[in-house]
């Protein structure tokens, strides 16, 4: 678990369409210029205040580090509280200090924001006589989608071009798309991905001021859609269709993991909660590298977890595991003989990470990219002679270490089975851990699983398909200071804008097609689902509510997933830190991810609201299943956005899972989606 964010980088607020703009912002962006803000016109024969060149997402930085694609003071130039500086709708360029030429210190590459892929040349995967493959049309959030409703960034086969398991394809960062014709049926905005372009806002969603949701949020009716699916004369209804026809595929429940560190309690809450998991990572981000599995070590109050302790834990419960070596003081030996124990005892073991975050200097195995290549090959071949069948994951950076990622997989893609992705988005303290933000951070899994796989086709092209992407650790506040919180704050990591994000978190990984996920963690002080950990007994009572998100999916998703398309939901626009992997883009205010039980015979939603205080109303579509009239529901409630269940003299249970029961008209009904909510639903096939 990394938690020493040094810099968080904003992104500037852009109320302008991508789509329209994309052009002249690419001719600007790729002069890197100035305006005179004096007068705010354009000074296209001005030199530009200082040379800038790439880093390894193509934005381009000035000496100090800071972005600049405009530069402070100049006119249409929005700067954010890091000072990264973003040109907005207008903006001119001045020209290069060095002429622009060969040795300007700045390239094409920068010429477009992080995601927003250029728009010349053709691939070659592509017929230049049937550009693009198919028409495309733009939906209300700007994105291009095919005549059967799939999204079309690129196009499936092509170079650097993501499907995801609902067949919706993006853009990854190096994809050149053909030359389209004007009347290919498809603008600007097709190079703009989902989370780039603004969509519209209802009007009367009203403003986000964090009271409490309005009295009849909750209502125990669903009424039945007036206008239908086929309403014609430009329908705006916010709908969310979904498909049980289109299967996407099946769910691992080993998504649905957690992390147990050794430094946690082994009592008997602590192990009540473990074994209700498929999967456990251990001894789960030991950064001094101190665990050894042989050790049985109990720490100084005697109430650590030993490897004996989890073993048992995992036999009687039927947990599989992810086991984390340690680069310090084991050897490959060593670890292939912990592997073959825990094979002995019939142990499923998942995963075996060698190391846990060595591309980072707080860890203890940190280490260069080709030192790290040379474990993972020894290593390999250790556990794989003694437990053949042996699955490796190595441990995979952030995008700020992407030159490490590559040299890792280029060196050792031959004998890795998986990249091990930690993800903490929002690294910020409670003054700027808005709620929005925090509640939209999972918008950005789709861009961050694609930019992975692309790094992989990249560097290891042979086994690029073999090789798997687990999500070891991840949370999306930090919030609660490491000294321990100030009475009477109600820090959003132990509240509900994470576990409205958690809703969305694993409804991305599945929807990305992601089979393996271990939340960050079990208990812990900051970030436990339950308080405290050796010698520090937390109150038990309290269930952090990023937990309770993790429950209704795994109490209440399916084992098949099935297409959602949302329609015309409304969306804000968050300036979400993005230098970890953040999100920062319009985000939709209602999500909804949705699967298939009991062999077709149960349909089973996750909906989630990132609006604070008003239920949204969203026009349902259900195809290809016929629901009984009564629907059963499970609501993570909280009474504000801010609701949290510690810290604030409340009750222990302020944030809780509220059972009920719904009815509905048939296949087609309006649901008030409740504000900052997470709901399961479950609906019966009709006879």
């Amino acid at each position: 678990m990394f938690i020493n964010g040094l810099l968080h980088q904003g992104k500037a607020t852009m109320n302008h369409s991508w789509s329209a703009r994309l052009g002249a912002m690419a001719v600007a962006l790729s002069l890197g210029c100035a305006i005179d803000s004096s007068i705010g016109t354009a000074r296209s024969a001005a030199v530009c205040l200082e040379t800038v060149a790439p880093d390894s997402r193509g934005q381009p930085r000035n000496a100090a580090g800071q972005i600049r694609y405009c530069w402070p003071g100049d006119a249409l130039c929005f700067c954010d509280q890091d000072n990264d500086c973003y040109a907005l709708d207008g903006y001119v360029p001045c020209t290069s200090p060095t002429d622009a030429g060969a040795d300007a210190g700045i390239d094409a590459t920068i010429d477009v924001p992080r995601d927003v892929p250029t728009d010349t040349g053709i691939d070659a995967r592509v017929d230049a006589g049937a550009c693009p493959p198919e028409p495309t049309t733009t939906d209300n959030l700007g994105q291009p989608r095919n005549a059967a409703g799939y999204i079309r960034y690129c196009w499936p086969g092509e170079a650097r071009c993501f499907c995801d398991s609902d067949n919706d394809c993006y853009s990854e960062v190096g994809y050149v798309a053909c030359a389209r014709p004007p009347d290919a049926g498809i603008d600007a905005a097709l190079d703009v991905p989902r989370d780039v372009t603004d969509a519209p806002v209802l009007p009367d969603l009203g403003t986000d001021t964090g009271a409490d949701a309005p009295s009849d949020v909750r209502t125990d009716t669903v009424p039945a859609d007036l206008g239908g699916v086929d309403t014609g004369g430009g329908d705006l209804t916010p709908r969310i269709v979904i498909d049980t026809t289109l299967d996407r595929g099946a769910i691992s429940r080993d998504v649905y993991g957690a992390n147990l560190e050794s430094t946690s309690q082994n009592v008997s809450a602590v192990r009540a909660l473990a074994g209700q998991y498929p999967l456990v990572r251990f001894p789960a981000g030991d950064e001094p590298a101190e665990f050894l599995w042989s050790d049985n070590h109990r720490g100084p109050c005697g109430d650590r977890w030993t490897w004996p302790a989890v073993a048992d834990l995992a036999a009687t419960q039927g947990m599989g595991l992810i086991l984390e070596t340690n680069l310090i003081r084991s050897s490959p030996a060593d670890s292939a003989n912990w592997i073959a124990d825990a094979r002995a005892r019939g142990l499923r073991v998942a995963w075996v990470n060698i190391g846990n975050e060595v591309w980072g200097d707080w860890d203890a195995d940190f280490r260069s990219a080709a030192d790290y290549a040379r474990d993972l090959h020894a290593y390999a071949t250790a556990l794989r002679a003694r437990v053949p069948g042996t699955r490796l994951a190595a441990a995979f950076g952030t995008y700020n270490e992407d030159a490490w990622n590559r040299g890792v997989v280029r060196l050792a893609g031959d004998v890795i089975d998986a990249v091990d992705v930690h993800w903490y988005p929002n690294h910020r303290e409670y003054a700027r851990a808005i709620p929005s933000e925090i509640m939209a951070e999972s918008e950005a899994i789709p861009q961050l699983v694609a930019r992975v796989r692309g790094i992989l086709r990249d560097e290891a092209p042979a086994r690029a398909s073999q090789i798997e992407i687990v999500f070891g650790e991840f949370d999306c506040a930090e919030d609660p200071p490491g000294g321990g919180p100030s009475p009477g704050v109600a820090y959003s990591q132990w509240g509900m804008p994470n576990a409205v994000c958690y809703g969305g978190i694993l409804g991305e990984l599945l929807t990305a097609g992601i089979s393996t996920a271990a939340y960050y963690e079990i208990q812990n002080a900051r970030f436990g689902a339950l308080q405290g950990k050796e010698c520090e007994p937390g109150d038990f009572r309290i269930i952090r509510p990023k937990a309770l998100a993790q429950q209704l999916y795994r109490e209440h998703f399916g084992d098949r997933l099935v297409a959602v398309v949302p329609q015309n939901v409304p969306s804000y626009w968050s300036n979400g830190p993005i230098w970890w992997d953040g999100f920062a883009g319009s985000a939709p205010y209602v999500r909804a991810y949705a699967s298939l039980a009991d062999s077709g015979r149960s349909l089973r939603v996750i909906v989630l609201s990132r609006h604070e205080t008003l239920a949204i109303p969203i026009t349902f579509d259900l195809r290809g299943f016929l629901p009984g009239t009564t629907v059963r529901a499970w609501e993570i409630a909280g009474d504000s956005v801010r609701a949290t269940n510690e810290n604030v003299g409340g009750p222990v249970d302020a944030v809780r899972i509220v059972s009920r029961t719904l009815s509905v008209p048939g296949a087609t009904f309006v649901y008030p989606v409740p504000a900052h909510s997470v709901t399961a639903l479950e609906f019966t096939r009709a006879p």
